[in-house]
């Protein structure tokens, strides 16, 4: 009998990634120890449960793990079995200028990666890629695949008519507003939307990005809400004339699944964000604005201007399968 095991490991510590991504401008010395300290951290606490788990958890002996698939853990593989990490991210932009530091960093980043037998890189290839250079492979030394994109979202054709809250008025919210990330950014672009939302006649929701808070009250013309299941999400994205929202690369993603244009503020400091949000507003996929200088009406112009049509075809086939005959050679 074939079975299926879901681990879930924790990410890398908040705190160490937080010193990395706000460490611009500080020493480089606490630079180079805190993403020295967080690759560690992320490889040896998962590879360790990985270990345990394979050789001893399993109560029949005789089963074995066959195939193991790492999203972006880079602690979780085992020599034991066909071990897959999956990212996007080969290449990393880091805010350091230095040529040779930035060459040592992602090297450190491939040597981690190579502890695996094969590579996914959840994007295209071509003028399509939504990565462009972060999934630059070619200094890999395992297997890579393009698998195409991947979202949370099944890409339903009809809005479900029973979420009331939301489905009542199909135009009710003309700018959907995504928050996310960490603090305490988040917390000063949701004062930076609140503020300037409420200078402009439109219907606008916010979304915290708060799971913890159960949020849903109205002010003025902001309807304020802690956060949505998958499925009113899809909902909100689908139904927003406006959405703004953070350029990671995972909501990118669900975007482009749904054939969304939006709005893009990167997370300051967050490279890889910067990046991608400068590439594909320079494509015209998307508007890509910065934090600091913020100004919602002039995005809204800007966006308005562009008159995005949104031709970017993807299908999640591909990757169903890739799997399957991943899973008929494991056999």
């Amino acid at each position: 009998m074939s079975c299926l095991y879901i681990l879930d490991t924790n990410a890398l510590s908040v705190i160490f990634a937080n010193i990395f991504f706000h460490s611009k401008g500080c020493v480089f010395i606490l630079l180079m120890v805190s993403f020295a300290v967080q690759k560690l951290l992320s490889l040896i606490r998962p590879h360790l449960f990985i270990f345990a788990f394979i050789s001893f958890a399993l109560e029949d002996r005789s089963k074995k793990i066959d195939l193991i698939i790492s999203d972006n853990r880079y602690g979780v593989f085992s020599k034991k079995a066909r071990s897959i990490f999956v990212t996007h991210q080969i290449q990393i932009k880091s805010p350091i200028k230095n040529v040779l530091i930035n060459k040592l960093i992602n090297r450190i980043n491939l040597s981690l990666i190579e502890n695996f037998n094969q590579c996914f890189i959840p994007d295209t290839e071509g003028d399509f890629s939504l990565s462009g250079e972060l999934s630059e492979s070619k200094n890999l030394k395992i297997k890579v695949q393009r698998i195409g994109i991947l979202s949370r979202f099944e890409r339903r054709e009809k809005v479900r008519q029973k979420d009331k809250d939301l489905s009542e008025n199909k135009n009710k919210y003309s700018i959907l507003a995504i928050l996310s990330g960490p603090e305490p950014q988040r917390s000063i672009f949701e004062k930076i939307i609140k503020e300037q939302s409420l200078l402009i006649d439109r219907e606008v929701l916010i979304l915290q990005g708060r799971p913890d808070l159960y949020t849903n009250k109205r002010i003025k013309n902001i309807q304020l809400i802690s956060h949505l299941d998958k499925e009113k999400l899809e909902d909100a994205i689908k139904r927003a004339e406006i959405i703004i929202s953070r350029a990671g690369y995972s909501t990118v993603m669900d975007l482009v699944y749904l054939e969304k244009s939006a709005i893009l503020v990167p997370t300051p400091a967050q490279t890889e964000q910067e990046y991608i949000g400068k590439r594909l507003a320079d494509k015209g996929l998307f508007v890509c604005c910065e934090q600091t200088e913020f100004d919602l009406k002039k995005a809204i112009k800007k966006y308005e201007e562009q008159k995005n049509t949104f031709e970017y075809k993807v299908s999640k086939d591909k990757l169903k399968q890739i799997l399957i005959n991943i899973i008929n050679e494991s056999l």
